[in-house]
């Protein structure tokens, strides 16, 4: 009713300005006056339009601005009125008391719409509310079959297939349990993530790294059979090493490690980064932890794990917000990396040489540093000591791999072919093993032989006489020998140093055990004996 008045009152004022002469408003004062009037009626319509196309809902939540806007375009044409002296009855047109009955009869009008409002409101939440439903139901359906076609990519285990027997290895991330996978019988490490909420993006990164680590098979790279993803459950299932890492095996001072053992271990391991590279793939968390062994028939098999984890570990840290953790990986961190640099095989490369340190020394690298100092003193190009009585080959190795300029470093397979070289090369007494330990900031090593009984317990006894290889044997085994024509230590005599020795078609007495030993494994050092 107040905006019906302004309406009429603006229609009054413009029927009387058309009957008022214009000589009336030759004063430049008048003219000004008009023209503000003027202005003002074109605001009231404005507002009169606005108003009357504003739903009852509108009209309600916005009365006070309304009725504000009302009173002061209301004051200005009564001012303007008397201004210009128009020919009304001011007090009747705009009787206050009027405005105020009219005011509270809109109010009056709105009040009692406010359960059609209401009900306005609730069928509008209602509509809003499907809507969201019909969102979320589609977007976990897209979640789903998302996931449904990530997890086609590997083999998904379900959780009551695995049985855990024990806790093998732990950390911020993850812990590691040797277990059972029930349907098919078989001894696996169950790899379980300490995860809490997953966002899809999260998730979608994890099934990503799965599917490649799933799709990457080679001798020297851990196998993964699949993994097992369930409500606040998340765990790969891959082989079970009983030996477990290197690092284990070499703060074992009851386990006897060759020089033999420990080319044999630096080239494998290498083999599985330089599988990774040729890929195109990263490890970004190469260390003796890392590197996972078994026995096999040439001495030790050697496999390297956790390729991939270390990008699905910095995605959720960095999802969580929470600081990435480099502890358990700082000692074997390339320089380049403390400054934000990006990883790269280069890097995959220095951790390696830190690896072939450990292999050289059996000692913890830079154990005598708290973090602070590792990071300052890496960066700054300090390095371990490397003891006198390592092999110059494997000292060049090892110097070559942790260079402090990442492009002065080796590639994977130019190591690989430094391995090969130096080992071939006879270096070092492979018989010879070192026990090191460290005494303030130096390493001291005790050099230690094989007694005969230590090296006829490395020998292994193929009962049913086949030869049995792996890729990494550096040799090959010469042509068949007519054994009866020769005398034992003939036959010994015809081979060539380091390479494999085959007896198994000969019956060998004590006696001739003692020659074996002296000739096959001291004198020739055979990389494997067959009897």
């Amino acid at each position: 009713m107040n905006f019906l008045g302004l309406s009429q009152r603006v229609d009054l004022i413009v029927s009387i300005l058309k009957k008022v002469s214009i000589s009336n408003f030759n004063d430049h004062g008048m003219r000004e006056a008009l023209e503000s009037l003027n202005e003002t009626i074109e605001q009231s319509l404005d507002l009169i339009k606005v108003f009357a196309d504003t739903s009852i809902f509108g009209q309600y939540w916005n009365n006070t601005s309304y009725q504000k806007q009302f009173a002061r375009l209301n004051d200005q044409l009564l001012n303007h009125t008397i201004t210009l002296n128009l020919a009304l009855n001011v007090n009747s047109i705009f009787d206050h008391n009027q405005d105020l009955m009219d005011r509270q009869e809109d109010l009056n009008e709105i009040l009692s719409r406010i359960d059609e409002l209401s009900l306005s409101v609730t069928k509008q939440n209602k509509k809003l509310n499907e809507i969201h439903q019909r969102f979320d139901s589609l977007e976990n359906r897209l979640q789903q079959r998302s996931s449904r076609e990530q997890q086609s990519n590997f083999l998904s285990i379900l959780k009551q297939d695995l049985q855990i027997e024990k806790l093998i290895g732990h950390g911020g991330f993850s812990n590691v349990y040797r277990g059972i996978w029930i349907s098919r019988d078989h001894c696996v490490a169950i790899k379980v993530f300490h995860l809490n909420q997953l966002t899809n993006k999260i998730q979608q990164n994890i099934f990503n790294e799965i599917s490649i680590m799933y799709q990457i098979r080679y001798d020297h790279l851990l196998g993964i059979f699949g993994a097992c993803i369930e409500p606040n459950y998340h765990a790969i299932i891959v082989e079970y090493m009983p030996l477990g890492s290197l690092f284990d095996v070499l703060q074992d001072t009851q386990c006897h490690l060759l020089w033999s053992d420990r080319w044999s271990i630096s080239l494998q391991m290498t083999k599985g980064i330089n599988y990774l590279h040729m890929m195109s793939f990263i490890h970004q968390d190469i260390k003796s932890l890392n590197i996972l062994l078994d026995r096999n028939s040439s001495g030790y098999l050697v496999k390297v794990s956790d390729f991939g984890l270390a990008k699905m570990q910095e995605e959720i840290q960095r999802e969580h917000h929470r600081k990435i953790i480099i502890a358990r990986t700082l000692r074997w961190k390339a320089p380049e990396l403390f400054q934000s640099n990006s990883p790269s095989f280069a890097s995959d490369v220095y951790s390696l040489g830190i690896v072939f340190w450990e292999l050289a020394t059996r000692c913890i690298p830079y154990n005598q540093w708290n973090d602070d100092d590792i990071i300052r003193n890496v960066m700054d190009g300090f390095r371990e000591k490397i003891p006198s009585n390592v092999p110059e080959k494997f000292t060049s190795i090892i110097t070559n791999a942790w260079h402090q300029q990442l492009d002065k470093r080796p590639t994977c397979q130019q190591l690989i072919e430094d391995i090969k070289i130096a080992y071939i090369s006879n270096d070092t007494n492979i018989n010879q093993s070192a026990s090191c330990t460290r005494k303030d900031d130096e390493i001291v090593c005790e050099r230690q032989h094989s007694t005969k009984c230590q090296i006829l317990s490395e020998i292994n006894t193929i009962s049913d006489g086949t030869n049995e290889y792996d890729d990494n044997s550096l040799f090959i085994t010469p042509p068949t020998i007519l054994i009866d024509e020769l005398k034992i230590e003939k036959l010994i005599d015809s081979y060539e140093l380091h390479e494999t020795i085959q007896l198994s078609e000969r019956s060998l007495t004590d006696e001739d055990m003692n020659v074996v030993v002296e000739l096959a494994i001291v004198k020739k050092q055979c990389r494997t004996l067959i009897l």
